[in-house]
């Protein structure tokens, strides 16, 4: 079982660098070379895996199940209006009080021939979370090319309409 401090680093063969924890996916660092081949972090975030559980749970983190602000929190789908979560004065944003910047995912190793190195998030959102509709499986990678690509794509499949 995956912990919220639980640390994942990624690695390529060029010395590129990406870590991130299993509270909200949250990307702590990322180290890239700079003109000369010196590393750097390139994030704005925080420096240890207890300041970011401190810190803005949104800094580098997965929103949802909206990102972004849903004026009055009222939603309309299929001509059935929903009143979801406020947690920005009247409005919605990111998914809520309990969006998925501060859930725990389950973080695996995932194997890609288009990757260096590789991870895949899985959540499981059950049907009324955040007063959305529909069960909601998702799951993210994050991988690392050899071309210093981070990629992050997303899948995800749902039991009605949201």
């Amino acid at each position: 079982m995956t912990k919220a401090s639980d640390k994942f680093i990624l690695k390529n063969s060029n010395g590129l660098l990406v870590s991130f924890i299993a509270r909200g996916g949250q990307i702590t660092s990322v180290f890239v070379p700079d003109r000369n081949g010196h590393f750097a972090d390139v994030i704005i975030g925080y420096k240890t895996v207890e300041e970011a559980l401190a810190g803005d749970a949104y800094l580098g983190a997965i929103c949802g199940r909206y990102a972004n602000r849903i004026h009055a929190g009222k939603l309309t789908i299929d001509g059935i209006e929903y009143q979801l979560d406020v947690n920005n004065g009247p409005n919605h944003l990111h998914g809520g009080v309990d969006g998925f910047n501060l859930r725990v995912w389950d973080v695996a190793p995932f194997k890609s021939d288009k990757y260096a190195q590789a991870y895949q998030l899985s959540l499981v959102s059950p049907d009324g979370d955040q007063k959305y509709p529909g069960k909601l499986e998702v799951k993210i990678v994050y991988g690392l090319t050899e071309n210093d690509e981070l990629r992050i794509d997303y899948t995800a499949s749902t039991s009605k309409t949201t």
